[in-house]
């Protein structure tokens, strides 16, 4: 069966839906910013950008082009000392018996807000590699 050509095809015609806040050159303006500067936040990025335009649009441009707020991965540099120390007690206590264990508290320390604003940072990364291989490198090292 032969069809007509075009026939279904969805292209986006002018002047259909709400017309774009910025220029497809400010929009990757706004993308090299964002990469340029990983911390900068949605409302910094749009006072960057001499647009009118507000914070949801900048989030939006950052988005499309591939960049989401993720908190950026901790990695305490550790010294050769701290590495030989880790390292003996590592040796001192791995043969220890489950009832030694037993007497050890291992405690979490994990964070909580009861308001919506923890003051964590953020940074602008790319969701198919992990934030922690590409921006930081690995310091735990024996």
């Amino acid at each position: 069966m032969e069809t007509v050509p075009g026939y279904r095809i969805n292209r986006e015609k002018a002047g259909q839906g709400r017309p774009r806040a910025t220029t497809a050159t400010e929009d990757r303006y706004l993308s090299i910013i964002a990469r340029r500067n990983r911390g900068a936040t949605a409302p910094q990025l749009s006072r960057d950008l001499y647009a009118a335009t507000g914070t949801h649009v900048s989030r939006v441009i950052v988005h499309e082009t591939g960049l989401f707020a993720r908190r950026p991965a901790v990695c305490v540099p550790l010294t050769s000392t701290n590495r030989r120390v880790r390292l003996a007690w590592c040796r001192e206590h791995r043969d220890w018996s489950m009832d030694q264990w037993a007497t050890v508290l291992f405690t979490d320390e994990s964070r909580f807000s009861l308001n919506t604003d923890s003051r964590r940072t953020f940074i602008w990364s790319r969701d198919e590699i992990l934030p922690l291989f590409r921006e930081f490198p690995l310091f735990f090292k024996f």
